[in-house]
Protein backbone atom coordinates (compact mmCIF):
# COMPACT_ATOMS: atom_id res chain seq x y z
CA UNK A 1 0.00 0.00 0.00
CA UNK A 2 1.28 3.63 -1.10
CA UNK A 3 1.51 6.05 1.88
CA UNK A 4 -0.72 8.52 1.67
CA UNK A 5 -0.33 12.45 2.99
CA UNK A 6 -3.77 13.61 4.15
CA UNK A 7 -2.47 17.26 6.05
CA UNK A 8 -0.02 17.67 3.14
CA UNK A 9 -2.94 17.06 0.10
CA UNK A 10 -5.13 19.32 2.25
CA UNK A 11 -2.38 22.27 2.73
CA UNK A 12 -1.93 22.14 -0.70
CA UNK A 13 -5.61 21.96 -1.85
CA UNK A 14 -6.09 25.00 0.49
CA UNK A 15 -2.72 26.99 -1.63
CA UNK A 16 -3.90 26.30 -4.91
CA UNK A 17 -7.91 26.94 -4.12
CA UNK A 18 -6.23 30.11 -3.11
CA UNK A 19 -4.33 30.75 -5.92
CA UNK A 20 -6.73 29.97 -8.51
CA UNK A 21 -8.93 32.73 -7.00
CA UNK A 22 -6.75 35.51 -7.02
CA UNK A 23 -5.39 34.36 -10.51
CA UNK A 24 -9.51 34.73 -11.46
CA UNK A 25 -9.44 38.27 -10.53
CA UNK A 26 -6.82 39.06 -13.30
CA UNK A 27 -9.14 40.44 -15.21
CA UNK A 28 -10.00 44.26 -15.38
CA UNK A 29 -13.49 43.58 -15.31
CA UNK A 30 -13.62 41.48 -12.82
CA UNK A 31 -11.58 43.43 -10.39
CA UNK A 32 -14.27 46.26 -10.20
CA UNK A 33 -16.41 44.26 -8.54
CA UNK A 34 -17.09 42.33 -4.88
CA UNK A 35 -16.95 38.69 -5.36
CA UNK A 36 -19.01 36.52 -2.72
CA UNK A 37 -18.83 33.40 -2.27
CA UNK A 38 -21.62 31.12 -1.46
CA UNK A 39 -21.26 27.53 -0.38
CA UNK A 40 -24.45 25.80 -1.14
CA UNK A 41 -27.84 26.73 -3.09
CA UNK A 42 -28.70 27.05 -7.03
CA UNK A 43 -29.55 30.82 -6.95
CA UNK A 44 -29.51 33.77 -5.11
CA UNK A 45 -31.95 36.92 -4.30
CA UNK A 46 -31.78 40.71 -4.55
CA UNK A 47 -33.73 42.06 -2.08
CA UNK A 48 -34.99 45.89 -1.77
CA UNK A 49 -36.45 47.70 1.18
CA UNK A 50 -36.71 44.39 3.08
CA UNK A 51 -38.45 42.24 -0.27
CA UNK A 52 -36.97 39.83 -2.29
CA UNK A 53 -36.84 41.17 -5.54
CA UNK A 54 -35.79 38.83 -7.76
CA UNK A 55 -34.49 35.31 -7.44
CA UNK A 56 -31.58 34.51 -10.10
CA UNK A 57 -30.44 30.81 -10.52
CA UNK A 58 -26.34 30.21 -10.70
CA UNK A 59 -24.53 30.33 -13.66
CA UNK A 60 -21.82 28.17 -13.60
CA UNK A 61 -18.41 28.74 -15.30
CA UNK A 62 -15.74 25.48 -15.36
CA UNK A 63 -13.05 24.61 -17.88
CA UNK A 64 -11.53 20.67 -18.14
CA UNK A 65 -8.18 20.14 -18.20
CA UNK A 66 -7.03 17.58 -20.94
CA UNK A 67 -3.92 15.77 -19.36
CA UNK A 68 -2.34 12.83 -21.73
CA UNK A 69 -1.28 9.61 -19.53
CA UNK A 70 2.14 10.19 -21.55
CA UNK A 71 2.95 13.54 -20.54
CA UNK A 72 1.93 12.87 -16.32
CA UNK A 73 4.87 9.87 -16.80
CA UNK A 74 7.52 12.32 -18.90
CA UNK A 75 6.49 15.47 -16.76
CA UNK A 76 4.97 14.42 -13.30
CA UNK A 77 2.75 17.19 -12.00
CA UNK A 78 4.21 19.77 -14.11
CA UNK A 79 1.62 18.48 -16.94
CA UNK A 80 -1.26 19.89 -14.92
CA UNK A 81 0.40 22.69 -13.99
CA UNK A 82 1.09 23.68 -17.44
CA UNK A 83 -2.49 23.87 -18.40
CA UNK A 84 -3.55 25.27 -15.67
CA UNK A 85 -2.84 28.70 -16.97
CA UNK A 86 -5.28 27.97 -19.70
CA UNK A 87 -7.88 26.66 -17.76
CA UNK A 88 -7.77 29.90 -15.52
CA UNK A 89 -7.84 32.04 -18.53
CA UNK A 90 -11.18 30.18 -20.49
CA UNK A 91 -13.04 30.72 -16.75
CA UNK A 92 -12.15 34.13 -16.34
CA UNK A 93 -13.08 34.41 -19.66
CA UNK A 94 -16.52 33.29 -19.51
CA UNK A 95 -17.15 34.88 -16.11
CA UNK A 96 -16.56 38.38 -17.70
CA UNK A 97 -18.70 37.45 -20.77
CA UNK A 98 -21.27 36.83 -17.45
CA UNK A 99 -20.81 40.01 -16.17
CA UNK A 100 -20.74 41.61 -19.48
CA UNK A 101 -23.85 39.81 -20.57
CA UNK A 102 -25.56 41.31 -16.90
CA UNK A 103 -24.21 44.64 -17.57
CA UNK A 104 -26.26 44.82 -20.95
CA UNK A 105 -28.84 43.85 -20.07
CA UNK A 106 -29.47 46.31 -16.97
CA UNK A 107 -28.01 49.10 -19.38
CA UNK A 108 -30.59 48.04 -22.13
CA UNK A 109 -33.40 48.48 -19.32
CA UNK A 110 -32.48 51.56 -18.10
CA UNK A 111 -31.39 53.14 -21.55
CA UNK A 112 -27.94 53.42 -20.43
CA UNK A 113 -26.54 52.68 -24.15
CA UNK A 114 -24.72 54.46 -26.91
CA UNK A 115 -24.38 52.98 -29.69
CA UNK A 116 -21.66 54.27 -31.86
CA UNK A 117 -20.84 54.05 -35.51
CA UNK A 118 -17.75 54.63 -36.67
CA UNK A 119 -14.50 56.00 -34.61
CA UNK A 120 -15.04 57.27 -30.68
CA UNK A 121 -15.62 60.84 -31.07
CA UNK A 122 -15.65 63.50 -28.16
CA UNK A 123 -19.66 63.89 -29.16
CA UNK A 124 -19.98 59.99 -28.59
CA UNK A 125 -17.88 60.52 -25.10
CA UNK A 126 -19.94 63.37 -23.85
CA UNK A 127 -23.46 61.35 -24.78
CA UNK A 128 -22.55 58.22 -23.39
CA UNK A 129 -21.52 60.57 -20.14
CA UNK A 130 -24.81 62.64 -20.11
CA UNK A 131 -26.21 59.26 -19.20
CA UNK A 132 -24.21 58.32 -16.04
CA UNK A 133 -24.56 59.28 -12.77
CA UNK A 134 -20.48 60.87 -11.61
CA UNK A 135 -19.79 60.79 -7.86
CA UNK A 136 -17.64 63.52 -6.44
CA UNK A 137 -15.18 63.37 -3.61
CA UNK A 138 -14.79 65.45 -0.48
CA UNK A 139 -13.00 67.83 -2.36
CA UNK A 140 -16.05 68.51 -5.01
CA UNK A 141 -13.58 66.91 -7.85
CA UNK A 142 -15.30 63.92 -10.04
CA UNK A 143 -14.60 60.56 -9.26
CA UNK A 144 -13.49 58.96 -12.90
CA UNK A 145 -16.29 57.28 -14.39
CA UNK A 146 -16.07 53.70 -15.41
CA UNK A 147 -17.28 52.87 -18.87
CA UNK A 148 -18.14 49.27 -20.45
CA UNK A 149 -16.48 49.61 -24.20
CA UNK A 150 -14.73 46.97 -26.50
CA UNK A 151 -11.09 47.17 -26.54
CA UNK A 152 -10.09 49.34 -29.12
CA UNK A 153 -12.86 51.95 -27.92
CA UNK A 154 -10.70 52.36 -24.83
CA UNK A 155 -7.74 52.54 -26.87
CA UNK A 156 -9.16 55.18 -28.64
CA UNK A 157 -10.31 57.10 -25.26
CA UNK A 158 -7.00 56.75 -23.80
CA UNK A 159 -5.09 58.45 -26.61
CA UNK A 160 -7.72 61.50 -27.82
CA UNK A 161 -9.04 62.13 -24.33
CA UNK A 162 -6.32 63.94 -23.17
CA UNK A 163 -6.35 66.38 -26.33
CA UNK A 164 -10.10 66.42 -26.53
CA UNK A 165 -9.83 68.68 -23.08
CA UNK A 166 -7.14 70.48 -24.18
CA UNK A 167 -9.81 71.78 -27.13
CA UNK A 168 -11.33 75.04 -25.82
CA UNK A 169 -14.77 73.90 -27.12
CA UNK A 170 -14.52 70.01 -25.85
CA UNK A 171 -13.47 71.84 -22.46
CA UNK A 172 -16.31 73.86 -21.83
CA UNK A 173 -18.60 70.67 -22.74
CA UNK A 174 -17.09 68.91 -20.13
CA UNK A 175 -17.25 71.37 -17.55
CA UNK A 176 -20.64 72.21 -18.45
CA UNK A 177 -21.65 68.15 -18.16
CA UNK A 178 -19.47 68.03 -14.95
CA UNK A 179 -21.38 71.52 -13.28
CA UNK A 180 -24.98 69.73 -14.40
CA UNK A 181 -23.39 66.10 -12.86
CA UNK A 182 -22.28 67.85 -9.43
CA UNK A 183 -25.85 69.43 -8.79
CA UNK A 184 -27.43 65.96 -9.44
CA UNK A 185 -25.35 64.70 -6.76
CA UNK A 186 -25.86 67.40 -4.45
CA UNK A 187 -29.21 66.98 -4.78
CA UNK A 188 -29.26 62.83 -4.80
CA UNK A 189 -27.11 63.33 -1.26
CA UNK A 190 -29.53 66.14 0.02
CA UNK A 191 -32.16 63.74 -0.76
CA UNK A 192 -30.68 60.37 1.00
CA UNK A 193 -32.62 59.27 4.35
CA UNK A 194 -29.92 58.06 6.98
CA UNK A 195 -30.05 55.35 8.75
CA UNK A 196 -30.53 55.89 13.16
Amino acid sequence: MLPDFPLIKAEIKTRLNSWFRNALKGDPLLQIFKEVRHFEGNEFSIHKDGKSVRNTPYTEASSVIPVDRNDVISNGVDAYFGKVIDMLEEISNQKAKMLIDVLDKAAGKTGNIIKGEGPFTPETYFAALEKIDVAFDENGEPIPVSMLVAPQVAREIEEHLPEWLENVEYKKKYDEIIRKKKKEFNDRESDRKLVD
